[in-house]
């Protein structure tokens, strides 16, 4: 039971696992060979085509992740790119919203400065009328006395 999950172990890496499974294999293979007292030329050429079979699943194996690597590495450099693009939006975004915000800050001031002017007009508006009054008093009591 434990070398069957060993082996289900080995073979969860992939073609890589497979490869070393089977150079396991072929090495048993041989090492119970030459144990015997007279070898099997027969077993000994299968063996040598399943260790031919085994390097090529290698050098496949190999390639297949180089490729997958390159992929990755693609990958992460595309989503660098959108990381780096979506910081310099967010950083635009800052810059925008406290332009927008001394903007609103501005007119607030200028709402309140509007305000004070309207308040002091009509002080003013006020003050000209009762200078006007005053004006046209002087002139009554002028006009009075000569």
């Amino acid at each position: 039971m434990k070398m069957n999950d060993s082996f289900q172990n080995i073979l969860s890496y992939g073609t890589t696992g497979l490869c070393l499974a089977l150079s396991a294999l072929s090495y048993k293979i041989i090492s119970n060979e030459q144990k015997k007292e007279k070898t099997n030329n027969k077993i000994i050429l299968i063996t040598y085509a399943f260790i031919c079979m085994t390097i090529i699943l290698s050098g496949i194996s190999l390639f297949s992740e180089k490729n997958q690597l390159e992929k990755i590495k693609k990958e992460n450099e595309i989503a660098n790119t959108q990381i780096v693009s979506l910081e310099a939006s967010i950083n635009k975004l800052k810059t925008n919203n406290e332009k927008f915000e001394k903007i609103i800050h501005t007119l607030e001031v200028l709402l309140d400065y509007k305000g004070n002017i309207l308040s002091k007009t009509e002080t003013i508006s006020q003050i000209k009328n009762d200078l006007i009054l005053l004006q046209q008093t002087m002139k009554k009591e002028l006009a009075v006395k000569n």
